[in-house]
This record gives C-alpha cells, sequence and structure tokens, in this order.
C-alpha cells in the first residue's frame, strides 16, 4: 500500500506511549471517490476507516481508538 506515512505516537489509559504509523491515501481501495487512513500500531493489529476527507477518515478513527481507550497524540487529535 503505497501513500504518505506518518509515524505518530499513541498513548493508552495508563499513559504508556505505543509507536504508530498513519497511512494516508487520496484513494480508498474500496471506493476511489474516499480517502483512506491506517493506522498501524506497533505489536498489534492494523485498523483502517475510509471517509470523504482525511478529516472525517480521522475522526471515525479517533472514535474506533477511544473504545480501545487509546489516543493519538498528533495536533489536531483533541
Amino acid at each position: 500500500m503505497n501513500g504518505e506515512k506518518k509515524n505518530i505516537k499513541l498513548k493508552n489509559f495508563e499513559g504508556n506511549l505505543i509507536n504508530g504509523q498513519l497511512v494516508l491515501l487520496e484513494e480508498s481501495l474500496d471506493n476511489e471517490e474516499l480517502v483512506l487512513i491506517e493506522l498501524i500500531i506497533e505489536g498489534s493489529n492494523k485498523m483502517s476507516h475510509q471517509g470523504a476527507n482525511f478529516f472525517h477518515a480521522l475522526q471515525l478513527l479517533r472514535e474506533q481508538l477511544e473504545t480501545e481507550q487509546l489516543q493519538i497524540l498528533c495536533n489536531g487529535c483533541s
């Protein structure tokens, strides 16, 4: 999967930092009208969300992360 890659940090509910990588794709593999964000968490599974734009896809990703008691530590995450 080719796309822009950003190394990020996540924080769990205990305050531990976790390394992650976001992959940003201008076209989703399922629907070229949507963008795709894939999150690869060190030592864990991948998760991805698509949306009309990156803001919407990131919002959906953050909602999923919150259910797993994780938070992205980056500008624009709050």
